[in-house]
């Protein structure tokens, strides 16, 4: 019996590590016009010092913040850009 409790205990411990550690999931969003329409440029994990991202062609980029990449994925569009985190509820 005591190993069934040591099992339970360390799968609690596991849970709560993964839970921790695990990434902010958000999704880059060009909007255009006024709410007219929008396309997921990218995906990207957010790390307690960068965020990694995946943009809608397959690059790849690297960054000190969600707000630097918004700004790049914008560059030279006449859009809008935000940020939507995967998991919280819509504002608005």
């Amino acid at each position: 019996m005591a190993s069934v409790v040591w099992i339970n205990s360390y799968e609690k411990f596991v849970a709560e590590l993964v839970a921790q550690e695990r990434p902010g999931l958000f999704a880059v969003l060009r909007e255009y016009g006024e709410r007219d329409d929008a396309e997921v440029a990218a995906w990207g994990l957010a790390w307690p010092d960068h965020v990694e991202v995946v943009l809608s062609g397959g690059a790849r980029l690297r960054s000190s913040s969600t707000e630097r990449v918004a700004s790049l994925v914008g560059r030279g569009r006449n859009c809008g850009v935000r940020i939507v985190w995967v998991g919280e509820e819509p504002t608005g």
